[in-house]
């Protein structure tokens, strides 16, 4: 079931590639996975992912969120533009009962050869709100690539 639910996840995302941007890459953290960003402007995006958490209790992930960039916010090294972005979304995670929850995302993402990469480092608290409300959190390091 968990198999499935991935491979329809994914194919919704394969048309996006047609409209404009769109960055596949890895994420690593919590949860450990594929990650996804379509580009809607030079300042949104949306992106998404799928993966495993890990530790305790291990379980399948789906996330999506709308982001906004600031572009060139910061600079590590005087020299290292750094995009500093937020955003809104949602989670689903496939446990022994499914939970739905709200993700808000912060984070900080390199771009590298003429923003063909990122990389990127976010955090998200994650609000669940069914079938329990409770408050978690996602943290995770990743890398995409453009077509």
């Amino acid at each position: 079931m968990k198999t499935l639910l991935f491979l329809v996840f994914m194919l919704f995302l394969a048309p996006a590639n047609a409209a404009g941007e769109l960055g596949v890459g890895f994420m690593v953290g919590q949860p450990v996975g594929v990650t996804a960003k379509k580009w809607v402007s030079s300042t949104q995006a949306i992106d998404a992912g799928a993966g495993w958490s890990i530790g305790r209790n291990p379980h399948f992930n789906l996330h999506s969120d709308y982001l906004w960039h600031m572009t060139d916010a910061l600079y590590f090294q005087d020299d290292t533009p750094l995009d500093f972005y937020f955003g809104a979304g949602a989670r689903l995670s496939f446990d022994d009962e499914i939970e739905l929850g709200a993700r808000l995302p912060v984070g900080l993402a390199h771009f590298f050869n003429d923003r063909r990469a990122e990389a990127f480092f976010e955090i998200a608290p994650v609000m669940n709100l069914i079938p329990e409300t409770n408050l978690e959190g996602d943290v995770m390091l990743g890398l995409r690539i453009y077509f």
